[in-house]
This record gives C-alpha cells, structure tokens and sequence, in this order.
C-alpha cells in the first residue's frame, strides 16, 4: 500500500500543476492519502516493515491536495 501510495501522490503531484486537471487531482489525493496512513498504522505492528514509501506517499499526497485546492480556489475566486 505504501508504493501505491507513493505513485498516486506522484500523479496527483503531476495533475495538481497541470492547466485545468487540478479538479482532477484532488480524489487521488485524498485516495493516496488515506492508503499512506492505512499502511503507517500496519507498519507500526511490524517492526521489520519499511516505512519509507509509505511516509513519502503520505508527504506527496498532502502536498498535492494543498496545491489542488489552493488553484481550484484561485480558479473560483478568478471567474467570479
């Protein structure tokens, strides 16, 4: 789960930036997100269990949800 979450904030990430897909990054986000978290809290049962993906994923995820909803907001407040 951690991978998964790490390639979904690296497209979400992608698709924050690009013109007119940030509406389209915030449910992968959110997605990845809460994937990251699932597998922080299964890491911690384990203590031979690598956390590095997981960790990244969760950062990658939060920084893509932070860009999305600022350009969504920015993109709301600019047509009105």
């Amino acid at each position: 789960m951690g991978l998964t979450s790490f390639i979904i904030g690296i497209v979400s990430l992608i698709l924050a930036f690009l013109p007119f897909t940030h509406f389209a990054s915030i449910l992968p986000a959110i997605i990845g997100f809460i994937l990251g978290i699932t597998d922080l809290a299964y890491s911690r049962k384990k203590e031979e269990y690598k956390r590095g993906f997981a960790i990244s994923g969760v950062v990658l995820c939060t920084i893509a949800l932070a860009f999305s909803v600022i350009w969504t907001v920015l993109f709301v407040v600019a047509i009105t």
